[in-house]
């Protein structure tokens, strides 16, 4: 009776391991891409958008920007700003300073070398195509993000945890037969 129990919960163990490995997904940021945010005075709304949606250290990121406005949804022309990445400590990973679009969408691609929780920031400076710019569209976010490994954990952890599986399996069918 307690052999049959032992290997019960020891199945039932790995199963639930199994199950987590499955279900581990590591997040990319606290939302799905694309991320609709607004600036801290909310005088701009900022979709964000990256490709690819996972991102993985030592991969090319594509971050796409596009400033609109909140009252009508239009794309905003001749926005100025800042972008910024920053690590767990604040410090800057990857800095693009004065930045302008015509059209009000932008693309800056980033390589990330390390994983862990990053930061994204966006500072609007304003809108015009000489300082001193209009602040009236101006302000700040914020968005964090995590780095993953290039290769994802769950398909190992699964495969771990089958492996163990099978080897206890066969173990117990030798002392049975035995």
């Amino acid at each position: 009776m307690r052999t049959r129990r032992g290997t019960a919960t020891f199945l039932t163990i790995a199963f639930l391991g199994a199950l987590a490995a499955l279900n581990f997904q590591p997040a990319v940021a606290k939302d799905v891409p694309p991320v609709n945010s607004k600036t801290d005075n909310e005088s701009v709304d900022v979709v964000i958008d990256w490709d690819p949606p996972e991102i993985q250290a030592g991969q090319p990121v594509e971050f796409t920007l596009n400033f609109k406005d909140p009252s009508s949804g239009q794309a905003i022309q001749h926005v100025n700003y800042h972008l910024d990445f920053m690590d767990e400590n604040g410090t800057a990973v990857e800095s693009f300073k004065d930045l302008h679009t015509h059209e009000g969408n932008d693309a800056q691609s980033v390589t990330f070398d390390t994983v862990g929780n990053f930061e994204l920031a966006v500072t609007i400076l304003g809108t015009g195509l000489t300082k001193p710019f209009d602040t009236a569209q101006s302000g700040t976010l914020e968005l964090p993000i995590i780095v993953v490994p290039e290769f994802p954990f769950a398909p190992l952890i699964l495969a771990a945890t089958t492996g163990l599986v099978i080897v206890f399996l066969k173990l117990r069918m030798r002392k049975q037969v035995g």
